[in-house]
């Protein structure tokens, strides 16, 4: 698992593209001023493609490399510090590759400058009941911390033959999960409606940036489809305020959409 305890926005297309969408094309929102967007709609009923990458690891000893590496999938996680202070959005992106060899390391790599870090208490969150409403109704006032989790299906497929490894790799089922921390309010007692009705919503959460140039903002914005699985209510309490967690499992929108899962990401890159 490669594992960012700070994610930053310019880590997530190759993250995204290596795992849920293997077809995303940036495409620049201001002309001149490199705020592109990758836009990963994965495709439900078609092979996705995604792309693969080397890894290299290395100490002042000795070098290796990993081969035909891609990520079962995202998980992006924060929780919004009630002092003011920093409130990180971790990155944790699971992966399988060939094997590990002996290797002489790229050289002249150089660290990245310019990182704009994740900060969970930008986060927003929004529910709506179609998915063509997506983003309309803010939960204001009410989100404290998140985990999501975006699982691509890729899996190894090893058969016998001259290989110790795994001779290809399937796509399996694309699905995600939102594990809320909501603040015990009007908001979080309409979710434990939504839960005891069994109804389906559409959730966004967007974490936003600051502005890349004369354009437009970093942004990562995550639209769901599906139901919440689980919400409990009085799951704790901070500072004498009473917390509610919320679960909710993306499912197909058999009824309208057709969709279930759509993410963006603006940032300063066009390159995974």
């Amino acid at each position: 698992t490669l594992t960012f305890p700070q994610g930053y926005f310019q880590a997530l297309p190759i993250l995204l593209q290596c795992s849920l969408d293997g077809t995303i094309t940036p495409a620049e929102q201001t002309p001149a001023q490199s705020d592109y967007a990758w836009d990963v709609d994965p495709s439900l009923t078609a092979a996705n493609a995604p792309d693969t990458i080397t890894l290299e690891a290395a100490d002042d000893v000795q070098g290796y490399e990993a081969e035909f590496c891609m990520f079962k999938g995202v998980t992006l996680a924060g929780e919004v510090a009630q002092d003011g202070g920093a409130s990180p959005v971790s990155i944790e992106a699971p992966y399988f590759a060939r094997q590990w060899t002996e290797s002489t390391v790229t050289a002249g790599l150089a660290l990245p400058t310019g990182l704009e870090v994740m900060n969970a208490s930008l986060a927003r969150l929004y529910k709506d009941t179609t998915w063509a409403n997506a983003g309309t109704t803010e939960l204001a006032s009410t989100l404290r911390g998140f985990s999501l989790e975006l699982m691509s299906g890729n899996h190894p497929k090893k058969f016998g033959d001259a290989n110790k490894y795994f001779s290809t790799y399937g796509e399996g089922k694309i699905a995600a999960m939102l594990d809320l921390t909501l603040e015990g309010n009007a908001n979080a007692n309409a979710i434990w409606d939504d839960y005891r009705a069994g109804t389906k919503r559409t959730l966004r959460l967007t974490i936003t940036g600051s502005q890349i140039g004369t354009g437009v903002n970093h942004l990562f914005r995550c639209d769901l489809y599906g139901l919440f699985t689980e919400v409990v209510t009085f799951n704790g309490e901070a500072n004498g305020n009473n917390l509610t967690r919320a679960l909710f499992v993306a499912r197909r929108d058999k009824e309208t959409s057709g969709n279930v899962i759509d993410v963006q990401v603006i940032t300063n890159t066009n390159a995974p």
